[in-house]
């Protein structure tokens, strides 16, 4: 408001000097003089027009700066807001510091109350093992003295058992690492062949079958072995690892389905006589099966072909 009031002020004063000069022009001075008042004037009007302006870009930075002074307000608010929430951020780790400490302390306290009490049930027992010991010691003397047999020889049967003893465990312990070697090939194959590398795959399950050909997975392994070239398009391959999986492992449920799987790929190669051969053997060797009905269907359609 200020700075508009002071333009007005200028104006007004620009306006009656103006209209003082123009009057005294014209009663007193001559053409010459005139023209020099009416520059004067023009000049004092550009002076006033150039303050105007500059008054005006005055009122438009008191604008901006209430502007700026209105966001910096925002600005300091949000700042105060976020301050907030780190303060309360800061006593949750607070609290929560406290609490681990609590739980640290607790549990350093029930652990030294257990280790404490573990350790008297130890003690107590090895007095009362000490105490067996000397109870058996005096009947070993004993039985010594009516059976006669000499604390040697009965030492020397004391050490074969536990020799047998510790020697028990440990085949059990190789048994049940072989167990799951076998098992971690078979899974790494089953996974293989899951992402459609069969070439692998298949590499894998006949491994695990030179592996382990005993092992519980050794009929599916082989089977899989065959699948895996099946689906890679190595025909051949897969017949011959079907045809090897039925003729191993001739009791296993999978057998027939190998039998049919490895005709089917001699069919596939155009070798006709063979992939019979193989169907006519499945209807012997596995008769009640569902493969060798399809066996049979499949022969009886091959037959019915040869006479047309």
């Amino acid at each position: 408001m200020k700075p508009l009031r002071i333009a007005e002020v200028f104006l007004k004063a620009a306006g009656a000097a103006g209209l003082a000069i123009g009057l005294i022009s014209c009663e007193t001075v001559n053409k010459k003089e005139w023209d020099v008042s009416q520059g004067q004037i023009t000049r004092i009007d550009e002076r006033v027009a150039m303050l105007g302006k500059a008054l005006g870009a005055q009122a438009d930075l008191a604008a901006n700066l209430e502007q700026t002074q209105r966001a910096v307000q925002t600005v300091n608010g949000q700042m105060e807001e976020f301050n907030g929430r780190v303060q309360m951020l800061s006593d949750r780790m607070d609290r929560l510091e406290k609490a681990i400490l609590e739980i640290n302390q607790t549990y350093r306290t029930e652990v030294g109350d257990r280790f404490a009490a573990t350790n008297y049930e130890l003690k107590e027992l090895r007095r009362e093992l000490r105490s067996v010991s000397l109870d058996t010691l005096a009947f070993i003397q004993l039985m010594e003295q009516k059976s006669g047999v000499s604390r040697k020889s009965h030492k020397k049967a004391v050490e074969d058992a536990e020799r047998e003893l510790q020697a028990k465990p440990l085949a059990e312990e190789r048994s049940t690492s072989a167990k799951d070697h076998a098992a971690g090939i078979f899974e790494r194959a089953s996974a293989l062949y899951s992402a459609k590398r069969y070439d692998e795959a298949a590499e894998m399950f006949a491994d695990y079958v030179r592996q382990y050909p005993n092992g519980n997975a050794a009929d599916s392994a082989a089977f899989m072995a065959g699948m895996a070239y099946y689906e890679g398009s190595e025909l051949d391959s897969a017949s011959e690892s079907f045809d090897m999986m039925a003729e191993r492992y001739p009791y296993s449920p999978k057998a027939p389905e190998a039998m049919i799987k490895s005709a089917m790929a001699l069919l596939e190669l155009g070798r006709e006589n063979d992939g019979a051969q193989r169907l006519k053997a499945l209807v012997e060797k596995h008769p009640s099966s569902p493969e060798a009905a399809q066996a049979a269907e499949k022969l009886s359609a091959m037959e019915k072909g040869r006479i047309k």
